[in-house]
């Protein structure tokens, strides 16, 4: 029981020390050299233009956040993957996870760089027998690369942690799975 406190203790600290303050500024100019390899960096506007191109392929796109509304119903209501949007001068694209993250900390127009995976979803849109089948292209974001004001990044290795060998090799093992990742 006490290592479940101690490591639960270790990483609400790892995670309290990751904030910071961070200007949300103007919209971000997408990163010169992509994060991992396979990366591409696109407007969005090459997303919607060419949707199929880019199927299944890790990218990055840069814009503004919004919320997607939800419609009125009154029966079941069917609803794709879809929570959220990024825009970028009058194109919107449709994006997916990390809602409890931006719902806690973003705010409608946060400028943003977002990493994920270009999907294709097929099913029923819309509320009770009134929902129609639709084909619908979204971004999975896996990561927030840049841009969300209150907080920051900083990554730990093994030295910085001095107080419990368990914690240490906890940093250790994600270091090498980010190794292995990186290779």
């Amino acid at each position: 029981m006490k290592k479940i406190w101690l490591v639960t203790g270790s990483l609400l600290l790892l995670l309290l020390a990751g904030c910071g303050e961070k200007d949300a500024g103007s919209l971000p100019a997408a990163p010169t050299t992509p994060v991992a390899a396979g990366d591409m960096t696109l407007q969005l506007e090459e997303l919607v233009t060419d949707p199929v191109a880019f199927e299944g392929k890790l990218v990055q796109v840069s814009g503004r956040y919004s919320v997607l509304p939800m419609p009125p119903c009154d029966s079941a209501l069917y609803l794709p993957p879809a929570t959220w949007l990024l825009g970028d001068g009058g194109v919107i694209v449709r994006m997916a996870g990390l809602q409890g993250i931006l719902e806690a900390l973003a705010s409608d127009g946060l400028a943003m760089i977002v990493e994920g995976r270009w999907e294709r979803w097929d099913g029923w849109i819309g509320c009770g027998d009134a929902a129609v089948s639709s084909t619908i292209w979204y971004l999975q974001a896996m990561r927030i690369l840049t841009n969300i004001e209150g907080v920051s990044i900083i990554k730990f290795d093994e030295r910085d942690i001095v107080r419990h060998k368990l914690v240490k090799r906890i940093v250790r093992a994600y270091e090498q799975e980010e190794n292995e990742i990186n290779k």
